[in-house]
């Protein structure tokens, strides 16, 4: 089955499409006014190498105020997961802050949302990517953090490094910080 969490006709004109879920494999339950998604995999559309495992979404009340929790596992090409956090909804709920990053290799990736869908605005991201053995680079004009391993921490409110170790500027490095808006 194809899944568009967040369909076009919700959206204003000039927001960017959520990615829609591909092969979407599952439990659906219907209990009472709540709807869900259990154990299910799938892959996005904008990102068909990531490999979603561990799927879970919920809505507890169809009726008025609507609100989607989701929670997933993936693995796939950081390159492809960066395209679509840029190409989403994620960009803007993130501040834009990986718009001009690069990266190479596999991840893995925790994800949670919390959607308000008539209250997009108010929408929450919360995650971890797992890096091994990556290349990246946050911006143009910062150094490449080459072989990087640990974790990056995401929310809408910013990141935090933990315990990242890469090779820049000719030697070895280890990386705990982050970003706050």
């Amino acid at each position: 089955a194809e899944y568009h969490f967040v369909p076009r006709y919700l959206q204003h004109a000039n927001e960017k499409p959520w990615p829609a879920l591909t092969q979407l494999n599952g439990l659906l339950v219907f209990d009472k006014s709540s709807l869900s998604v259990l154990n299910a995999t799938a892959r996005f559309s904008m990102a068909p190498d990531i490999v979603v495992r561990d799927l879970s979404a919920h809505i507890p009340d169809l009726g008025k105020n609507i609100a989607v929790g989701i929670s997933a596992s993936m693995q796939g090409p950081l390159e492809q997961a960066l395209a679509l956090t840029n190409q989403s909804p994620l960009a803007v709920i993130t501040g834009d802050s990986l718009q001009h990053a690069t990266a190479n290799g596999t991840a893995d990736i925790q994800l949670a949302l919390g959607l308000p869908i008539m209250h997009m605005e108010k929408a929450i991201v919360k995650g971890a990517v797992t890096l091994q053995n990556n290349d990246v680079r946050i911006t143009p004009d910062t150094p490449l953090l080459a072989r990087a391993r640990g974790a990056v921490d995401f929310s809408e409110k910013g990141f935090a490094l933990n315990a990242v170790q890469a090779r820049m500027l000719g030697g070895d490095a280890r990386l705990d910080g982050g970003m706050q808006p």
